[in-house]
């Protein structure tokens, strides 16, 4: 694999990135849609939803860690192949 880019690559690359980048910050909500959006939104449900998926992540979490010991495994390891697995749920 050849890392030496030419620099007008870059130079592409970089121009390419800038534009992309401006257009994002051009195409966002405006203020009055961001009050709009904030007004229309029901955060006691929000809040209420973040109880609920905290808690279940929880007693997932509780769940894996007395799985891996009863089992002897590990949480994560590195592959001979160099990719990283790592346990997420059961």
């Amino acid at each position: 694999m050849d890392c030496n880019k030419p620099i007008s690559a870059i130079r592409v690359f970089s121009l390419s990135a800038a534009c992309f980048l401006s257009f994002i910050s051009v195409s966002g909500q405006s203020k009055n849609e961001r009050v709009q959006i904030q007004k229309s939104t029901n955060k006691e449900q929000l809040h209420s939803l973040i109880s609920v998926f905290e808690k279940e992540q929880l007693l997932k979490e509780a769940r894996m860690k007395k799985l891996i010991a009863s089992k002897s495994w590990n949480y994560a390891e590195k592959s001979s192949d160099g990719s990283f697995v790592e346990l997420n749920d059961v």
